[in-house]
């Protein structure tokens, strides 16, 4: 039973015994496992608990967490404990005789080697920690299932690279350690798991290397596209000793290969990614070999009906497939945003899998599935995005964007720029919801010149450029769609001139051109509304609205809003509700006035954009919103928050790419002004600041709240000054300022209408008021009072 490699540690047969520390503790701390570890022995420690397996892919560091496990807690049991490592034990042996030889006297009337073990244990309180188990499971299962029944103080943690199955214990999946997120400080970056395990494997190679300014976004990808994996850390680490980070990075873009380590590098078995990958596929069967291998076509993640529509299995169902490979650890499965359960490959094991792939002869074939399947469903999902599973596919072309950049190449590749330009142009939708405008240019203008398009196809991604490029003020717009009507004419396809001719108008306006812009846009309701195009229809209508609305016709414009939010609504697009739902607010905006109607209808609009996760028509909605409360802007608080509006979107429209129309821009150039204004030149920098820095979720969280400004006043003056109100009466007067009726005070409030008049009459008897004009103007001296302080 003996080898190089220790493979038994115990803490002796009597409670008097020491403990004896396990050789994977004496070598160093445990890197970036705090939490796990505290999860793992708490699960262990559980009164309940009797068996735990410790499962995980190859290279994740489950044995290293067992053995510290192990050196923690086995003094804890009064009988002592075992750490049993069977990696180089065969399938052959008895596990039961091996166990019992180091666990008991082999003097001894037992007759067999387990029920030796069952008198040895069965009035102990013992922890029994078994590591590299995999390959002798089915004689795990069975020894230790026997000595459950019979050990009643026993506590068993298995560790392997898929679950033990046993009836009545629990697993614990080990994921790889967390790899550095995105705008971390140069000390959070060192406290990320994988990053501080890579720099302290490659201080012991390369002394002095430290973290700096010019190598830690190299660092931080080395990380990721090692996935957080211990091993592949620790074996890139050793590379470390001539290479740069830089080099290191380039040679991982070759694969695995180069990843190899001696015994001084880890305390892995394993000294490649390459073996401990191989190893863990040795005990696929066929079938699942051959699925795992083809998966690896897959750059993200994928569901059940996406794996069996591309891949196409001779040999058993691809679910039960699934399942063996998830089990076996080569999978990582979660639950979707649809409800479905996805599946991926970490980036070291598809690399592996990748080039299995490649020696099989099947990787163009399972290239061209894949390619096939992804084209048929873009053009299948594209007039949906107009109706009620607009959010399904959004959301499904979002987690697919590296999926779909990948079936692009390969059809650019294949110099076949028709498909390419199919895929496209069907993701007209995507491109200009997710705010991926110069993207999507880029593809259709580059498929386009590859050739190969039919008349129809030209016509279309033609169209589709130019709408992409118009709404990024790019000179190309005008050729592209002139392009593109030109052709759809000369097919007679009415419903693509159609479309065309809208688009046309939109860039006419954009360019400053009014009359030709309401005559195309005019043209192009009317001819679509024939057309029975009730999508087209309503989308043209509220772009005609909103140019009534910056040309000041604002009756005209709010027909035409309330028409194209009516066909919206009838067809569910919730992304053209939430379009004319801003649009109708900024009318009443425009009009001078402030209610809680337009509130709301901007409310309503970042609601349903925010879920939907959308770009462009959020950032006007910011925009919109901040016009709002600039009519409400009494306060400082109120003008702090248009300012933080402003700047969000700022920064959001000059990330999309996306230019103001000369109105627009005029109008949030005044708001802008006042701002400052308001607010002194200090203060609306900090506002600015504090804006520039949100996201876009983040602003449309803080503009979803507007109460936040007028609280935050509210609040200031119950702190900051004397009062005799209090703070539920301070905040009617304070409503009663901004000129809200004793309902729409209630309705804020979250009170009765009556409590609200109840609330006021008080108000005005301590404040020895007669009128709402009388309190507004005590709560304004307020104001001045705090603003002069």
């Amino acid at each position: 039973m003996q080898s190089t490699r220790q493979r038994f540690s115990r803490v002796g047969r009597s409670p008097a015994t020491a403990t004896v520390t396990h050789p994977f503790n004496a070598l160093g701390p445990l890197i970036g496992r705090d939490h796990e570890f505290a999860e793992l022995r708490a699960q262990m420690l559980a009164p309940m608990v009797r068996l735990v397996t410790l499962t995980g892919p190859a290279g994740v560091g489950k044995s290293r967490l067992a053995a510290a496990l192990f050196n923690e807690t086995c003094g804890r049991f009064a009988g002592g404990g075992h750490f049993l490592d069977l990696a180089e034990v065969s399938a052959e042996k008895d596990l039961a005789e091996c166990m019992a030889a180091e666990l008991t006297d082999d003097a001894t009337s037992k007759p067999s080697p387990l029920s030796r073990l069952a008198a040895y244990l069965e009035q102990r309180e013992f922890l029994l920690i078994i590591d590299h188990c995999e390959h002798v499971m089915e004689s795990v299962v069975s020894t230790i299932s026997s000595l459950l029944i019979t050990c009643p103080e026993l506590r068993v943690l298995v560790s392997s690279q898929e679950p033990s199955h046993i009836y009545g214990g629990s697993v614990f999946r080990l994921a790889p350690l967390a790899v550095p997120g995105p705008d971390l400080s140069d000390e959070e970056l060192k406290r990320s798991g994988s990053v501080a395990l890579f720099l302290m494997r490659t201080s012991a190679t390369r002394p002095g290397f430290r973290l700096t300014s010019e190598n830690q976004e190299t660092v931080t990808e080395l990380c990721r596209r090692l996935d957080g994996l211990p091993l592949a850390i620790e074996l890139a680490a050793a590379r470390m000793k001539l290479l740069t980070p830089e080099a290191l990075l380039q040679e991982l873009d070759d694969g695995l290969g180069s990843m190899q380590a001696s015994r001084g590098d880890t305390l892995s078995r394993h000294l490649s990614m390459d073996a401990a990958i191989s190893h863990n596929c040795a005990r696929l069967t066929p079938e699942e070999r051959v699925l795992f291998n083809r998966l690896s076509v897959f750059t993200s993640e994928f569901g059940l009906k996406t794996a069996d529509a591309v891949i196409r299995p001779q040999g058993g169902s691809v679910q039960d497939l699934l399942e063996g490979l998830v089990d076996k650890n080569l999978l990582v499965a979660r639950d979707m945003a649809n409800g479905e359960l996805g599946f991926s490959t970490l980036k070291t094991t598809r690399s592996y899998a990748l080039g299995e792939l490649r020696r099989s002869g099947e990787l163009e074939r399972i290239k061209r599935s894949h390619a096939t399947y992804f084209l048929a469903t873009a053009q299948a999902a594209e007039p949906e995005f107009g109706g009620r599973d607009q959010k399904r596919w959004f959301t499904q072309f979002s987690d697919w964007g590296d999926e779909l950049s990948t079936v692009f190449s390969f059809f650019v590749g294949r110099g076949e720029g028709g498909k390419a330009a199919a895929l496209a142009a069907s993701l007209r939708p995507y491109w200009s919801m997710s705010g991926r405008l110069r993207e999507g240019l880029h593809l259709l203008v580059k498929a386009q010149a590859i050739g190969g398009l039919t008349e129809e196809l030209e016509a279309k991604t033609l169209d589709t450029a130019g709408e992409l490029a118009a709404a990024l003020g790019d000179p190309r717009a005008k050729e592209l769609l002139t392009r593109s009507l030109e052709l759809y004419q000369t097919l007679r396809d009415q419903r693509g001139a159609a479309a065309c001719l809208h688009h046309l108008g939109k860039l006419s306006y954009l360019l400053g051109e009014v009359d030709t812009a309401r005559r195309m846009l005019e043209e192009a309701v009317s001819v679509r509304r024939s057309m029975g195009d009730i999508s087209g229809y309503a989308t043209a209508t509220c772009d005609l609205a909103q140019l009534l609305h910056d040309l000041g016709e604002l009756n005209a414009a709010q027909q035409s809003a309330e028409t194209a939010r009516r066909s919206f609504e009838k067809i569910e697009n919730a992304h053209g509700v939430a379009r004319t739902s801003y649009l109708l607010a900024s009318i009443t905006a425009a009009e001078g006035r402030i209610d809680d109607q337009a509130e709301e209808l901007c409310r309503a609009g970042t609601r349903i954009l925010n879920d939907l996760n959308e770009r462009p028509t959020l950032t006007s909605g910011m925009e919109v919103t901040a016009v709002l409360l600039s009519l409400r802007g009494r306060t400082r608080e109120g003008w702090r928050g248009v300012a933080a509006l402003l700047a969000a979107a700022r920064t959001a429209r000059n990330t999309i790419g996306c230019p103001l129309s000369a109105y627009q821009r005029s109008v949030i150039e005044d708001v802008t002004e006042r701002a400052r204004i308001r607010l002194g030149l200090d203060m609306f920098r900090t506002a600015w600041d504090e804006g520039r820095r949100m996201s876009l979720s983040e602003a449309a969280a803080y503009a979803l709240a507007p109460s936040t400004w007028e609280q935050a006043a509210i609040r200031r003056l119950d702190t900051e000054l004397e009062t005799p109100l209090t703070p539920r009466e301070q905040q009617v007067a304070e409503l009663v300022a901004y000129g809200l009726t004793n309902r729409e005070i209630a309705r804020r409030l979250g009170i009765a209408e009556w409590t609200a008049v109840n609330h006021l009459r008080k108000v005005m008897r301590k404040l020895n008021c007669s009128s709402r004009v009388q309190v507004a103007n005590w709560v304004a001296n307020q104001r001045d009072v705090t603003d002069a302080g």
